[in-house]
């Protein structure tokens, strides 16, 4: 699933003090357990704690806007559109609540974090809908927000999470930011304020590790991104994101036997969910049909086509699985070639 990397690169979070009693030890381990949970993809228990967030803080941001990155975790997982509305109305309101924080106070460093953050998941889910000039003008709001609550307090390392993942794919070829117009990445400095993230931040250790697994397929660190992905797995044992990076990870190192083992549980989880919309079970198949395309077994390749061939698919669906359809009839038409030169 690449779009996954949609969801692998969004940034970490951390809870601010924008009122003195917030927050206390409860709502810190509130906080921990419902992003635990998310990576679990557990995502009605997610919500559950967030809401009792929001019951006790109701003027705070921090409710909506941790709300609405379990709405947007589920529609990547599922790869749908289901909670647009929910995802859309949490995050206006967090930006809603964050504006107030900071009309109070202009020099709020989490206030603008979280405008910020809330600006970068909106980014993400419209370049993902296809609106691209307005993601990248929410893209860019984010970073300048993201690089104001750092210029007002560098020791909030959590925002380096959203920017190093804006960076880095915002100069990468085929990356999830560099597909927007005005971006500006810088991929060694993204690379580097991961793992800021990853060594100092409050909440988004787990979350940088993810977007790292990913960005190490990208650096061609294979075994790195593999063993990063297992032991985040291990952690997450219902967190198909790192099957996910760890089929990728074999894929692109060609071992390809070991990859098809990672797509078939991911098929498997995937079923066992009852997905309705078949986009992750066709990425699959395109997925598997390169693997035995390449291990030169045309019988399992032509099995999996046909396994793609007969999923339904919705119109919105089979335009942005539009690459992937021709592909693979490409791929059909070269193994009838060398089949019937065979004979």
């Amino acid at each position: 699933m690449k779009t996954l990397l949609l969801f692998i690169t969004i940034l970490a979070v951390c809870v601010p003090s924008l009122y003195a009693e917030f927050p206390d030890s409860l709502d810190i381990e509130l906080i921990k357990t419902g992003i635990g949970l998310t990576l679990n993809e557990e995502y009605k228990p997610a919500r559950s704690l967030y809401s009792e967030l929001q019951a006790k803080y109701p003027d705070h941001p921090c409710g909506p806007f941790f709300m609405a990155t379990v709405y947007q975790a589920r529609m990547k997982d599922y790869e749908d559109f289901e909670y647009e509305q929910e995802f859309t109305d949490n995050i206006e309101l967090s930006i809603e609540l964050a504006d107030k924080c900071r009309d109070e106070n202009r020099h709020d460093a989490w206030a603008y974090y979280f405008m910020g953050a809330c600006n970068l998941y909106w980014a993400l889910f419209e370049g993902r809908m296809g609106s691209s000039w307005s993601a990248a003008r929410k893209g860019i709001r984010a970073k300048n927000l993201l690089e104001k609550c750092l210029d007002l307090d560098s020791t909030i390392y959590d925002a380096h999470a959203g920017l190093g993942s804006y960076r880095y794919w915002g100069d990468v070829k085929g990356g999830v930011f560099a597909k927007l117009p005005f971006v500006g990445g810088d991929r060694g400095r993204g690379f580097e304020e991961l793992k800021k993230a990853v060594e100092q931040s409050c909440f988004s250790r787990d979350l940088a590790l993810s977007a790292l697994a990913f960005i190490y397929i990208q650096e061609e660190k294979y075994d790195t991104a593999d063993s990063l992905a297992s032991a985040l797995r291990e952690k997450y044992p219902q967190g198909k994101s790192f099957l996910w990076a760890r089929a990728f990870a074999n894929f692109e190192a060609e071992r390809y036997e070991k990859a098809l083992s990672f797509f078939d549980s991911l098929r498997a989880e995937i079923k066992e969910e009852g997905q309705p919309n078949n986009y992750n079970l066709y990425e699959i198949s395109y997925y598997k049909t390169l693997c035995y395309f390449n291990l030169e077994k045309y019988t399992e390749a032509m099995i999996e086509i046909d396994n793609a061939e007969h999923l339904i698919l919705s119109d919105d669906v089979r335009d942005r699985l539009h690459d992937m359809i021709d592909e693979v009839e490409e791929h059909k038409e070269k193994i009838r070639e060398i089949l019937s030169g065979s004979r």
